[in-house]
């Protein structure tokens, strides 16, 4: 606010995580949330800041970045991740892991707390929204 530098938040969930972890276990689950975790920090800047919050949800604080800049950053993520093919190899098959993205800009009259908490119930109601088609 101070520096009317606008802010955005980009959350990512990975949404068949448990399938994952289910079919093939933990340990293959911790290293795939491993190279994910690199390919965040690879495709984006050294200024933004990179989070996890949970077993499935990242959360990216991109300073200097408008909304239309972060939608520019989720399409290329989501280019570049569908390209990567993601080979378990104890069957040596392709795994599909789905991902949900969502873009948020801080605005000046919100705080960095309602923000998340308005990711947070975007994220839920695309949940609710897929298992109702």
């Amino acid at each position: 606010k101070r520096y009317k530098l606008p802010l955005t938040l980009l959350a990512i969930r990975i949404e068949s995580l448990d399938e994952l972890i289910t079919l093939y276990g933990e340990q293959v689950g911790e290293r795939f949330i491993t190279h994910f975790s690199d390919f965040i920090i690879e495709i984006t800047r050294q200024s933004d800041q990179h989070y996890r919050l949970g077993d499935k949800l990242f959360m990216m604080i991109l300073p200097c970045t408008d909304y239309e800049g972060a939608m520019l950053l989720k399409e290329r993520f989501v280019k570049e991740f569908e390209a990567m093919e993601i080979i378990v190899k104890s069957s040596y098959q392709p795994v599909h892991i789905e991902v949900d993205i969502v873009v948020e800009a801080l605005e000046d009259h919100i705080s960095a707390e309602e923000l998340h908490e308005l990711i947070e119930i975007d994220l839920t109601q695309r949940g609710e929204h897929e298992e109702n088609l």
